[in-house]
């Protein structure tokens, strides 16, 4: 069994009426017991074409209950802001539907320091199983995973993560796609324009105008990013609005899906957008 270690960060949901499913064991971090209570399934059918899969299968277990919908979108999945603001914690095992035998594992716990990333580990297997008693159907999947780990020598910022478990967990879908716009009906969408007035805000250090523009979950992540007054970040500004700005004739395509959308560049870049209080603003 291989394990390689990387990092990520972290957006937002809406309630749907399903009931999780069950989990029972517990995950150790370092020398704290967190009891596993809650599971949930989700199915991305990556209509976007930005995964590296065809569908990408994700599989949560955590002490509290949240909306199973907390687990839609590409990558930066509104479970993990949960987690960073210290609202949940547990484990997200993502893989591919067919391939539950190579998995990457997201711990979701407070950082342990500002700024801080979450810890992501990649488990392949080549000789034996990494769930036991693994059963997927299209409503359920069901199993078992056990891990005794240790510090990783030379990481003295990642926790010894131990864990044994037996879930079962309803499967959710990523909400369907509502509309698709390409070449000039993306260039002229309301994210797209949302986008350039984000570009010109940024550009004019107009902090106030930026606020107006992203969505609650955007600017309390950005608030410290960029300090009202702070030279530096005046000119962090000035330099992210003029990259969007060159990036705006790249843009493909906009895929909606309810109240969410991506707007897509090339390259496999994007941008979060989400409608809240009835307006698209920018989430990024």
């Amino acid at each position: 069994m291989k394990l390689f270690l990387f990092l990520l960060l972290a957006p937002f949901f809406v309630v749907v009426d399903q009931e999780p499913g069950t989990v029972k064991g517990s995950l150790r971090v370092n020398d704290k017991n967190i009891s596993l209570r809650y599971a949930y399934a989700h199915l991305h059918d990556n209509a976007e074409g930005l995964l590296d899969d065809a569908e990408r299968f994700r599989v949560l277990l955590t002490d509290r209950e949240v909306p199973p919908n907390a687990l839609d979108g590409i990558a930066f999945l509104p479970v993990m802001e949960l987690a960073k603001q210290g609202q949940v914690q547990g484990l997200m095992f993502e893989m591919s539907p067919d391939d539950p035998n190579n998995v990457v594992m997201t711990l979701l716990t407070p950082p342990t320091k500002p700024g801080q990333f979450m810890i992501r580990e990649s488990i392949s297997s080549s000789d034996q199983e990494i769930f036991t008693d693994w059963e997927r159907t299209n409503q359920l999947v069901s199993g078992s995973i056990e891990r005794r780990g240790a510090r990783e020598p030379g990481l003295s910022d990642f926790p010894a993560v131990s864990y044994s478990i037996k879930f079962s967990a309803p499967v959710f879908n990523e909400p369907k796609v509502t509309a698709d716009l390409k070449n000039k009906t993306a260039i002229d969408s309301p994210q797209a324009r949302i986008l350039s007035a984000k570009a010109d805000a940024l550009t004019k250090g107009d902090f106030a105008a930026l606020t107006k523009l992203s969505t609650e979950r955007a600017n309390r992540r950005n608030g410290e990013a960029f300090a009202m007054g702070d030279a530096k970040a005046l000119q962090m500004a000035k330099q992210a609005g003029a990259e969007m700005k060159k990036s705006f004739a790249k843009i493909q395509r906009v895929v909606e899906r309810g109240d969410r959308a991506v707007v897509i560049f090339a390259n496999k870049q994007w941008n979060n957008f989400v409608r809240e209080g009835g307006e698209w603003k920018s989430d990024d």
